[in-house]
């Protein structure tokens, strides 16, 4: 785990990859987690074609998987298009490009540090998604929340009771636990 430039839960995540066979999906989510920016870009003043551009990367499964699909898409697109094609896809879509471009890098480091250390980075899981998010899961225990009977979720380590945030795929269901990577203290815990 040592050998991967990341942070300890997201170098576990990758590890554990291997285990459940989807390496390329998860090398795929921890680049876009390891990057300065955010992908999604909020615009208050386009609220309503913001929440339907990421509507068409929703995933019920959480925000790691709906991070896969906006990848798997932009990969498409920048298969197919010129660099032109590809920042306008972007920016229709809400998408922040320099994003995609700092993960491609980051990626292309993982899949090196993936060959030093044995593993096969091209393994998918294609559409199996619990092999994902029990991927993620291994990495991110730490980051785990079970429901509270109001509705709210309290942390498995340090017992703090948290919500899940407005922007989050998750935020109008109510799984039985969730994974973070993120915790966003407000006037409540996100």
């Amino acid at each position: 785990m040592a050998l991967f430039p990341l942070e300890p839960q997201f170098a576990c995540a990758i590890v554990a990859s291997k285990e459940y066979a989807c390496t390329s999906e998860i090398l795929d989510i921890i680049s876009i987690l390891s990057t300065s920016s955010k992908l999604f870009l909020d615009i208050t003043e386009q609220r309503e074609a913001v929440a339907e551009a990421r509507r068409k990367f929703r995933n019920p499964s959480g925000d790691h998987c709906t991070i896969l699909n906006a990848v798997k898409a932009y990969r498409e697109i920048a298969a197919a298009e010129n660099k032109h094609g590809r920042r306008e896809w972007c920016r229709k879509h809400f998408l922040n490009e320099r994003t995609f471009l700092e993960a491609r890098d980051i990626r292309e480091q993982l899949v090196v540090t993936c060959g030093r250390v044995g593993m096969d980075a091209t393994v998918s899981a294609k559409e199996n998604e619990d092999a994902i998010v029990r991927s993620m899961g291994h990495g991110l225990a730490g980051n785990s929340a079970f429901l509270q009977a109001d509705g709210t979720y309290k942390q498995t380590m340090g017992q703090t009771i948290i919500k899940v945030h407005p922007g989050s795929t998750l935020c109008d269901k109510k799984h039985p636990a969730i994974i973070y990577d993120e915790l966003v203290c407000a006037d409540v815990s996100w």
